[in-house]
C-alpha cells in the first residue's frame, strides 16, 4: 500500500515537472513549422494572388456628404476626393482651413476611410453624377499600397507568426500607444508588433526577404493606381472641370520594415546623416521597400507618376518638393502616424493649397 502511493506519488511529480517541457516543446515545434511556412512564401504567387484580387475587386457605396445637397451656387465649389488624409487629425483638416482662408471657397470633403483608388474613381463617378464643381481636387496613392499589402502580403506572412506574439500580449496590461489612432486589440498589437519580430527573424538568420522579387508588385501597384487616376481625369474633362492632383506626403522618419539589409540600413543612414538632401533621399528610398510597416506609404513611382502628368486642365501641386525646398522635416512633429497630417500640418498644405489655386488663376 506504501510502495503503491510512493509510486503514484513519482508520478504525479513527474507529470507536474514534465507539462512545462511537452509543453514548452510543443510551442517551439508550432512555431517551427510557422517558420518553414514563412520561408517558404513565393512573391510569384503574391504577385498572381494579388492581380486577381484587383481584377475582381468589388466596388463598394459609401454616403455622399450633405453639404452636396446644399451647395452655394454663389461661392466657388471645390470637391476633394480622397481617403483618410483628408477626415484625420489632431485639429482640423486643410479642406476647412481653406474654406476659412477664403469665404468665398465651399469645400465639399468627399474623403472616406481606407478606399484606394478605384474608390475613389466610384466616389467621383457618383459625385459628378449629382453636381458639377468648379474645381476638384485629387489625393490618392497611399491606400493603393496599403490595401493591396494588407490583402495579399501581410495576411500571407503575417498570419503564419501568431503564437510568437499571443504569449507576450498576454503580460501585457497597458500596451504602448504608438500611434495617435491605434487601439489596443490583439488585431492592432499584432499589426504594430509583427514587423519587429520579421526584423529580430531575419537577424537571427531563421527567415530572409530578397526586396527585388517583390518589384513586379510595387509595379502592378503603381499600373492600378494610374488607370483609376487617368479614369478620374477623363470623367472630370469630359466636363471641362479643372482638376488638382497632388502629391502625397509621409512621415519618413517612421520606421520602415522589409529586408533588415536594405530597408533597415537605408533608413538608419537617412537618419543618421546631417546633409538634408541625402536624408530625405535616403529615407525615401527605406520607405520604398518597406513591405510589413503597419500602414504602407505610397512609393515614388506613384508619386512620379502623378508628377509627370500632363494633361489640359490639369494641375500638379507636388507638395512633396515644395516641403523638400523648405526642408520639412517630414518627421514626427509634423505627423500623427505614418501618414496622417497633425494639425499644424493640415494648417500649412491650405496655405500651400490656397497660393497655389490663386497663382494658377483657379478660384477667380
Amino acid at each position: 500500500m506504501k510502495i503503491s502511493r510512493q509510486r503514484h506519488q513519482k508520478l504525479l511529480y513527474g507529470g507536474i515537472i514534465a507539462t512545462p517541457a511537452l509543453l514548452l516543446t510543443l510551442f517551439l515545434l508550432m512555431v517551427g513549422n510557422d517558420i518553414i511556412a514563412l520561408r517558404n512564401v513565393d512573391p510569384t504567387v503574391i504577385y498572381q494572388d494579388l492581380k486577381t484580387q484587383i481584377s475582381t475587386k468589388k466596388l463598394e457605396n459609401f454616403p455622399l456628404p450633405e453639404k452636396l445637397s446644399s451647395l452655394d451656387r454663389s461661392r466657388k465649389t471645390i470637391f476633394f476626393f480622397g481617403a483618410s488624409t483628408l477626415l484625420l487629425s489632431d485639429g482640423g483638416v486643410f479642406p476647412d482651413y481653406l474654406e476659412q482662408i477664403d469665404s468665398d471657397i465651399q469645400a465639399v470633403n468627399f474623403g472616406e476611410n481606407g478606399i484606394d483608388s478605384l474608390l475613389v474613381r466610384e466616389r467621383v463617378r457618383e459625385a459628378l453624377k449629382i453636381a458639377r464643381p468648379d474645381l476638384m481636387f485629387v489625393l490618392l496613392g497611399d491606400n493603393d499600397y496599403n490595401t493591396a499589402f494588407h490583402n495579399s502580403i501581410i495576411p500571407t506572412y503575417f498570419d503564419r507568426l501568431g503564437w510568437l506574439l499571443r504569449l507576450p500580449y498576454l503580460f501585457e496590461s497597458e500596451p504602448a500607444e504608438i500611434t495617435h489612432f491605434a487601439s489596443h486589440d490583439f488585431y492592432w498589437y499584432k499589426r504594430l508588433h509583427q514587423p519587429e519580430l520579421f526584423n529580430f527573424l531575419q537577424k537571427i538568420g531563421l527567415f530572409n526577404i530578397d526586396i527585388q522579387k517583390y518589384q513586379p508588385i510595387n509595379s502592378l501597384i503603381t499600373q492600378y493606381c494610374t488607370q483609376n487616376l487617368g479614369v478620374i481625369l477623363d470623367m472630370a474633362s469630359a466636363q471641362q472641370i479643372p482638376v488638382v492632383v497632388m502629391t502625397p506626403i509621409e512621415n519618413l522618419r517612421a520606421e520602415p520594415f522589409g529586408d533588415i539589409k536594405t530597408t533597415t540600413t537605408l533608413y538608419k543612414r537617412g537618419l543618421s546623416s546631417t546633409d538634408y538632401g541625402e536624408s530625405i533621399r535616403l529615407l525615401k528610398a527605406a520607405k520604398d521597400t518597406e513591405l510589413f510597416t503597419y500602414d504602407l506609404r505610397a512609393k515614388s513611382d506613384i508619386i512620379e507618376s502623378i508628377r509627370s502628368l500632363n494633361r489640359k486642365n490639369v494641375y500638379v501641386l507636388d507638395l512633396e518638393k515644395v516641403l523638400e525646398k523648405r526642408e520639412f522635416a517630414f518627421g514626427s512633429e509634423d505627423f500623427v502616424d505614418y501618414v496622417h497630417y497633425n494639425d499644424r500640418t493640415h494648417l500649412m498644405v491650405a496655405d500651400i493649397l490656397y497660393d497655389f489655386l490663386s497663382h494658377n488663376h483657379l478660384i477667380e
